[in-house]
């Protein structure tokens, strides 16, 4: 079998990415986006929504335990912790990795992912079966909106605010999260590349 060429198209960048697939292991489309799981002799599976890739195995560690690692030991006592986004469920094999975490609640709209990656990335979905997890397959913006003072972390792991994740970036969100989080709280989110979007990391 012949390798095959995908070609990335970044929607906020002036670039493209070029990956030789060897195989593509999943190909489906939920009610919000197209997914796809490929097989990369460089990278390992890698995990493709709407024809942007997300993440690989070779290299996914270092977006994740960034993400996690440095809000949860920033914080005293990360016992309550939100995830908004993060279905693939690397940064929250990543925040249960500390004891003192309590409960860790994941909200992504999109079920989908989370099964995709059960399947096909054990590595990252490890957390899923953690008695500490409490997994919620809702819109996050509507879902936190309904906390206040609530959580000790929380973290926006997105894909690129572009239809459904684009309410994940705007003014009344960041008041949501700012009423959910208990007084020392701490908030963390994906804010694309210093690179390209400089004017959304500003806002």
């Amino acid at each position: 079998m012949r390798d095959i060429v995908f070609i990335e198209r970044d929607p906020y960048a002036p670039i493209r990415h070029c990956y030789t697939i060897s195989k593509i292991l999943y190909q489906g489309k939920s009610p919000y986006q197209e997914i796809q799981v490929v097989e990369s002799p460089e990278f390992g599976r890698m995990l493709i929504l709407d024809g942007v890739v997300q993440l690989d195995e070779k290299y996914e560690f270092l977006y994740h335990e960034y993400l996690a690692h440095v809000p949860l030991h920033a914080h005293p006592e990360p016992k309550n912790v939100l995830i908004i986004g993060g279905g693939d469920g690397g940064t929250l094999r990543e925040v249960l990795k500390h004891d003192i975490v309590e409960r860790a609640v994941l909200v992504d709209i999109d079920k989908e992912v989370i099964e995709v990656s059960k399947k096909f990335f054990p590595s990252l979905s490890v957390g899923f079966s953690d008695s500490r997890a409490i997994i919620v397959n809702e819109d996050g913006y509507k879902y936190i909106q309904d906390y206040e003072k609530e959580f000790d972390i929380i973290i926006v792991d997105s894909t690129d605010p572009v239809g459904f994740a684009h309410v994940l970036t705007t003014e009344d969100f960041f008041r949501y999260v700012y009423k959910a989080l208990k007084e020392d709280g701490i908030f963390v989110a994906q804010t694309e590349s210093i690179h390209y979007h400089l004017d959304m990391v500003r806002t």
